[in-house]
């Protein structure tokens, strides 16, 4: 099924294209029609050009990273004591959580943030597999209006105690 909005309404009228139910316009001459198809590949290229890319930055752990390979040749096998706190998965992390920061252009002060630490620490201790962050709409709107649901309600309680 294909969505029929005016725009593709449109587009299939002016740039002829058919099996869509919409007649093609007898108005457009050979070279507006050249026109417009090259003016539609140009502005989906520049979509597709500005849509948001990660960068490949060496975050990996060391088996990827080939001068932290060198130093663990050389100083031997990992410890028992690396292997049980998982040392290179939290340099892994801590790199992926301040790449986060300085990509969205957040205060290093929000890493003193105590909600930031009590939801990180939730999530280490549980094994959620599959879990994925809430999107930009979800945090905007659904989370943001229970949040302050719940601070009305906690503020409500102590006004109510104090006059």
């Amino acid at each position: 099924m294909q969505k029929l909005s005016s725009y593709t309404r449109v587009e299939a009228h002016l740039l002829q294209k058919g099996r869509q139910g919409i007649g093609k316009c007898p108005n457009v001459t050979y070279e507006m029609l050249s026109d417009m198809r090259k003016e539609v590949e140009r502005c989906k290229d520049l979509v597709e050009r500005s849509k948001t890319r990660t960068v490949s930055l060496p975050t990996a752990p060391s088996s990827s990273n080939t001068a932290d390979t060198n130093k663990k040749n050389k100083r031997g096998p990992a410890s028992a004591l690396e292997k049980a706190w998982a040392l290179e998965d939290r340099k892994h992390l801590d790199a992926l959580i301040c790449r986060a920061i300085y990509s969205g252009g957040v205060a290093f002060n929000f890493l003193r943030n105590p909600y930031l630490r009590e939801a990180f620490a939730f999530a280490c201790s549980r094994n959620m597999q599959g879990y994925v962050i809430p999107g930009y709409n979800r945090a905007r709107e659904g989370l943001l209006k229970q949040e302050r649901r719940h601070i009305e309600n906690f503020v409500g309680q102590h006004k109510e105690h104090m006059g």
